[in-house]
Formats: C-alpha cells, structure tokens, sequence
C-alpha cells in the first residue's frame, strides 16, 4: 500500500473539509470564497483569528473600490472592519450560533462555532456573509438586510487571491535559479535536498546528516503525541519517530531570516549570502521537531501546524487520525525557532483557508548569463570587458590576466556574477536598516 502523498490532498478536498464558510459581494447566492475547519465545540480559532488569516490570503483589487470604500473609512485596513452576518442558520436553539448571527465590534474575539458533521464524510456548514459595517443602535439579532436598508452596512467587492513571496505549495519545486540539487541517495526519509549552487557538497552531506542527531539532543519523544521514547539504553529514540522539518529542506531558501522580528522572507533571492545563510539555518535543529511517522506526512502536507506563540496543535481538515490533538500545547523545545513555526502556520493558513482560490504560479526567468558586450561595465578595446582597478589606479583587462585563463576571482565583478554581488549588498542593507530600527 503506497502511502498518502501532498498531491493526493488538492485544494477541493481542503475546501471540501471547510465546516464553516465565508461569502462576500452583493449576490443573492454568493458561492463560498474562503473557508476554515473548526474542530467542533473547539474554541481554537476567534473571528478575529479569521481577520487576519483573510488579510493574509486576500486583498481588494485597488485595497477598496471608490464604491465600497466612499468615505474612506477603511483605506488602510479593511479586513479590520469586517462584520459577519449569518446566513442560513441553523435550527439549533443549543448550538452555539446564538448571539452569533451579526459579529462585529468585541464579539470579534468570541471562538468561531461550529456543528458536529452530519456524516464522517459530510460537514454540517454554518455560512458567514462578510460586509463593511459602522457603529449603529440596531439590536445585533437583526438581520443583515435590516442593516443594509439603514446603510450602516455594505457589500464588499469580491476579493482576489494575495501574491505571497513566501508561498510555495507542498509539492512545488524551486525555481530559484541559484539552487542546485544534492544526492541524497540512501536516504529513507528524505528526497534530493536543495543547496545553494556554490556550497561545498561534501561540507553539506555533513550537515544533512548531523540533523537527525542534533535533534534527538533536544527531545526524545513525538512532540505532538508526548510518544516515543525508546524503552531501553541501547536506543535514542523509538522506531518510527522522525526528525522533522518545520521550514521542508526543499523551500529552505525561504526561511524567515529577517532581523526585523517580522518574520518576513528578504526579497533579495539572488543573495549568494542569505541563501547560504538559509540554508543552514534550515539544516539547524532549531528548525526541527520530533513526530511520528503519520504526523511527519500530516505537517508536511500542511494539515495542521503548531501555534508559534501558544504552541497549541491547530487542525486544519476534518481528518480522525489529527483531530484528537486539537488545542493540545505541542512539547516543543525551547531552542526551537518561532519564525519557522510562523512560517508554517501561515502557509497552513493560505493552503487550507484559500483552496477555492490556488495561486497561479509563475516561474521567475532564470539569472541572465548574458554575453560581455550586454553589459556595459568598462569599455576596454575589445569592447565591454571585464577590468580589473588595481591600487595605483591603472586598470588591467582581465582577459589578457593569467587569471582569466582559469577561473576569475570571487572578488571582481562580472558580468556573470553581479547580480549576486547587488543582491549580497541589498540584503546586507537591508539587515543593516533592520538592526538599526532595533536601536
């Protein structure tokens, strides 16, 4: 039996495990945009909660139309001014829904409710209207039409899928043209592992392989089942027990190393610097967890992540096999770094709450290897050429230099190599500012 891979979870059967939906615009029959999966009677995720995951995955063409946004009360921050309106509701005097029909203002803060499933296969959906919505005196049992005809609410426009940087799917494979592909062959746990092209393979294999290791110094049990530890001395760890990834080795040039606290991924993806930098804080034990086997595929495939700052066990599909550790405080190490905790959370956020709406992928062009004459750097005789400004001034062409027969040093720069070196100065700047802002 082969086993469950990411591709076999598609964005329809995340949506189709949405227990509770979100609609906008001014249909009468608006189709669902957006969705989550709140394990029932949990009080894990707040409308508030979905505040911020709809800004994370959506944004209004133009942040507001001129209609939506008339008097430029909700320039800045929409999704901050939303109101959820019931549609449909249950007929459920005890479940849950009741003084939750129009959610605004402090009710934003309550726990989003949600129906046990009609079958293991067939959720029981509770549906939310979204509008824009000003102070009023009107009971918050009336109805949204109610609130229409009064104009303190309004529709929304429908919203479009937000372009993250950060975002790449479960199964994508990296376009950064500065990556290259390690052979990782005799390993059972893990692919082919994405380094930087220039790392020294040999310096790389090791660090692969002192992963495992180093995280077994840190825990030595599952962190989400509290499973695993080995019931003699002559075992680290038990069978089936895997060192995990937070941020996956294939993605490693998207780890979170910003210095801004942000988390935030630096946009200078040619940096030969960051990129060696983000790989080896991806090969860290700091970026590891140990799960069980089934769990390892399950965070993998983005089906439930660990909370950076609580630590709670969030569940995002309707699956048996992880809804018993909702909500349960994952033992995580100290040591272990929150951005990539973060990092994960959020893309476990736009891969499940956005699976009606998938990111069209764009392939970034590969770095230019352009001829000499493309660029003009000094104009030698021969044309554009590579020079060399020696310390007393003089300039020397490099390709009458005994270097330049062989190899040309990492210090000049060329045409071949300096979008690497502007892409090194960016991101040095940009730690720079970062550090000084901290000041």
């Amino acid at each position: 039996m082969t086993a469950m891979s990411s591709t076999g979870v598609t964005p329809n059967r995340r949506a189709v495990g949405w227990n509770v939906q979100f609609t906008i615009g001014r249909s009468m029959k608006p189709r669902a945009f957006a969705g989550i999966y709140q394990v029932p009677d949990s009080d894990l995720v707040t409308f508030r909660d979905v505040c911020d995951e709809l800004r994370l995955c959506f944004e209004f063409p133009n942040d507001l139309s001129r209609e939506d946004n008339r008097d430029n009360s909700y320039s800045d921050n929409p999704w901050a001014s939303i109101t959820f309106a019931l549609t449909d509701p249950p007929d459920l005097a005890d479940s849950g829904v009741r003084g939750l029909s129009f959610v605004t203002g402090d009710l934003l803060d309550r726990p989003v409710p949600s129906l046990q499933p009609i079958t293991s296969k067939e959720q029981n959906v509770i549906k939310y209207h979204i509008v824009l919505h000003n102070t009023c005196n009107l009971s918050r049992n009336s109805p949204l039409d109610t609130h229409l005809k009064e104009g303190c609410a309004r529709h929304l426009s429908s919203p479009i899928r937000r372009h993250d940087p950060r975002y790449l799917p479960t199964d994508g494979i990296p376009s950064n043209p500065n990556l290259s592909i390690l052979d990782n062959s005799g390993d059972t746990e893990s692919d082919d592992t994405f380094v930087p092209k220039d790392m020294e393979k040999d310096a790389a294999k090791r660090r692969v392989d002192y992963f495992r290791s180093s995280c077994l110094d840190n825990a030595d049990h599952c962190a989400v089942t509290g499973l695993g530890k080995p019931w003699c001395t002559g075992l680290l760890i038990g069978p089936a027990i895997h060192a995990c990834h937070i941020v996956p080795p294939t993605h490693y040039y998207l780890y979170p190393s910003g210095e801004d606290d942000s988390g935030d991924v630096t946009t200078a993806d040619n940096s030969p610097r960051r990129l060696l930098l983000a790989w080896h804080n991806t090969w860290d034990p700091k970026n590891g967890i140990l799960l069980k086997q089934d769990l390892h595929e399950c965070f993998n495939t983005r089906l439930f992540s660990i909370h950076p700052h609580t630590l709670r066990v969030r569940v995002f599909v309707p699956y048996d096999v992880l809804t018993p550790f909702n909500g349960k405080k994952a033992s995580v190490p100290s040591s272990t770094d929150w951005r990539a905790l973060q990092h994960h959370y959020e893309m476990c956020c736009i891969e499940n709450m956005a699976a009606k709406r998938p990111a069209a992928l764009t392939v970034p062009p590969p770095v230019s290897r352009g001829k000499e004459a493309e660029v003009g750097l000094w104009k030698g005789e021969n044309g554009c050429n590579r020079m060399q400004l020696d310390l007393d001034g003089t300039q020397t062409d490099l390709k009458t230099s005994p270097q330049y027969k062989t190899d040309v040093l990492d210090s000049y720069i060329t045409p071949s190599n300096y979008r690497e070196f502007l892409a090194d100065v960016n991101w040095e700047l940009g730690r720079f500012k970062a550090r000084q802002r901290r000041i």
